[in-house]
């Protein structure tokens, strides 16, 4: 099979997967405006790793999402005090918010939105 083919067989196969994830499967959006804001610039791997799960694990229509900071260690074989420092970052730059809505009741983290883009540029 030559270059030609293999290459629009790799664009059916992504074509495929992204419709089926978007039609059937939960899914998390990180717009354009995260690279031209300059924030996958600044950010760290560990918190970039841990917004992207907070991402996964949100309600799509609401953001929000109830993770411990005990259970966020566990799944990355962490230490608490590594994924505290992880969710200062995040917060710091206005990409989560962590809130207590009852006294000793869960911690509630919620994504905050940011600008998404300027108009999308073709790549063709």
């Amino acid at each position: 099979m030559d270059n030609k083919k293999k290459a629009a067989l790799l664009k059916e196969n992504y074509k495929q997967w992204k419709q089926d994830a978007l039609n059937n499967k939960g899914f998390f959006v990180i717009f354009n405006g995260f690279l031209e804001e300059g924030k996958l610039r600044s950010i760290s791997g560990g918190a970039l790793k841990l917004y992207i799960f907070l991402g996964i694990r949100s309600n799509n229509l609401t953001g929000e999402s109830f993770y411990t900071v005990k259970q966020i260690a566990q799944y990355f074989l962490t230490s608490e005090r590594t994924v505290s420092n992880w969710i200062r970052e995040l917060e710091k730059m206005n990409l989560i918010l962590r809130l207590q809505l009852k006294y000793n009741g869960v911690t509630h983290t919620f994504l905050n939105p940011y600008k998404t883009s300027q108009n999308r540029k073709s790549n063709r």
